[in-house]
């Protein structure tokens, strides 16, 4: 099991700071299916010239910031895949006001990875963080204190080993995922009634949703899981 971990780094302290994980039973298979099909929206020559596309021809699903037509293209594929669970914490700075945004992100590594761990039913899992060059050097020691959290929740046997590593976006396409999905949840987060279906935002996190295993609130403790949204 691959467990991918990004997160959604330095923003107007108007949206919610979040990490997310996407956990990958089979990730060379999912990272073969998303470079088909950059591979294939790259290819098309009407978004030829805009900087944003650019930026997706050379770096793909990193950033959310490419055409819309392409956003939409993409959640309309990880509506069709299966075989991956998302797990995100967010933070609205409420708890802990005087962190920064670097210190936060681990804290709410911290606050996300036990329950990651526990929903892994194996022996080890294989921790790929995006490379950051101001947290990179703290991810060893978020992921084993992590892990010690979890065991003292649970116990010994039901925590799997786990071995860290940092990758670049070219050696884990399926980062992508983890990018796209914070998007799409911080933007739901926000939205007045978070059902209406008559508003986009909505309609794009209800097309993952079936994904999503867990949002953690990290402000609230919180927890909103497949089988209970705690709030939605």
């Amino acid at each position: 099991m691959r467990i991918l971990l990004d997160e959604s780094g330095q923003q107007s302290e108007t949206l919610p700071l979040m990490v997310g994980a996407v956990a990958c039973p089979e990730p060379e298979r999912l990272d073969d299916i998303l470079n088909e099909l950059h591979a294939e929206l790259s290819a098309m020559d009407r978004f030829a010239g805009q900087a944003s596309f650019d930026a997706f021809v050379k770096d793909g699903f990193h950033n959310w910031q490419i055409p819309f037509e392409l956003q939409v293209q993409f959640i309309s594929e990880l509506e069709k895949l299966d075989g991956f669970r998302l797990y995100v914490c967010f933070s609205r700075r409420a708890r802990l006001p005087t962190l920064t945004d670097d210190q936060r992100c681990l804290v709410l590594y911290r606050a996300l990875l036990p329950d990651v761990y526990l929903a892994q039913k194996i022996d080890s899992v294989d921790l790929w963080f995006e490379e950051n060059s101001t947290l990179g050097r703290h991810f060893k020691k978020v992921a084993e204190d992590s892990r010690a959290d979890a065991v003292a929740k649970s116990d010994e046997d039901r925590v799997p080993q786990v071995n860290v590593r940092v990758v670049s976006k070219d050696e884990a396409p399926s980062l992508g995922i983890v990018d796209f999905a914070m998007a799409i949840i911080g933007q739901w987060l926000l939205q007045p009634a978070p059902r209406d279906l008559a508003q986009y935002k909505v309609r794009n996190f209800m097309a993952i949703e079936r994904d999503v295993a867990l949002i953690h609130d990290f402000d609230s403790g919180k927890r909103s899981t497949r089988l209970h949204r705690d709030f939605a």
